[in-house]
């Protein structure tokens, strides 16, 4: 299950901010994804190793294959650092391909490359991407907010118009999304309003900060145009961070 698991929310990367990092920064872009595998009668299996990967997602393409979206941190390969990638598996997870960077035609002048990916798997067979975006680099200079990209093959996207789903005052990153008896439901993390701001914690007030346990809820029934929702909760400080699914009830 590569589920998401960070230690805090994603900053807009490195990659697009200059250089990669030198080898003794810390980071996302010094840790891998592991993908597990788990059959029927509960036994775990380690299936792969993705090198200095993060934030993954997953989903089952119409012929079949698994596809799996990641942020991307080759080593050697500063124009593809921190960009999202592609993986496919025919064999339930068994075996991947190699990583590939998804290609995004027609993405506004301005517009950092899309991170954080969720993926989601039309009845058409083609794949929409939500990802974060912002104008600009650094979130500062911008709110972010989620976006949207199609394919039909799961590497080249086309980037579609407008905003998914925003908020005016609070920044939105990091969304999981899932199609549910005919519903996209998208599902995002409450992360407060000061995201990137270098003022101290103990210096914001408290509708500035994230609210534990909260994660906001949008729902729509072409996938593009969203309706927001009461947030969702779970019980103490935990986050709205992982895939959504659905098992068809």
């Amino acid at each position: 299950s590569p589920a998401r698991a960070r230690e805090g929310p994603r900053r807009p990367g490195p990659g697009g901010m200059g250089a990669p990092p030198g080898p003794r920064d810390d980071g996302p872009w010094n840790r891998d994804v592991i993908a597990y595998r788990v059959d029927r009668g509960g036994v775990v299996h380690r299936a792969a190793v993705f090198e200095r990967a993060g934030v993954p997602t997953v989903a089952r393409m119409k012929d079949g294959r698994l596809i799996v979206a990641h942020q991307h941190f080759p080593e050697n390969d500063p124009e593809n650092f921190d960009k999202v990638a592609v993986r496919f598996s025919p064999d339930d997870g068994s075996n991947w391909s190699a990583p590939e960077v998804m290609r995004i035609d027609g993405l506004p002048e301005g517009m950092r490359f899309p991170f954080d990916p969720t993926l989601v798997v039309l009845s058409d067979g083609r794949v929409r991407l939500y990802f974060t975006s912002l104008k600009g680099r650094r979130f500062e200079e911008d709110r972010p907010a989620i976006y949207s990209a199609i394919s039909t093959d799961g590497i080249q996207y086309s980037f579609e118009p407008g905003v998914r789903f925003g908020i005016a005052d609070r920044p939105v990153i990091d969304c999981a999304a899932v199609l549910h008896k005919g519903v996209f439901h998208l599902f995002a993390p409450d992360n407060g309003t000061q995201l990137g701001s270098p003022r101290a914690p103990t210096r914001e007030r408290p509708e500035e900060r994230p609210r534990p346990g909260q994660g906001y809820h949008a729902t729509s029934r072409d996938g593009l145009a969203f309706v927001r929702k009461d947030n969702v909760s779970v019980p103490g400080a935990r986050r709205w961070l992982g895939n959504a699914f659905s098992e068809g009830e």
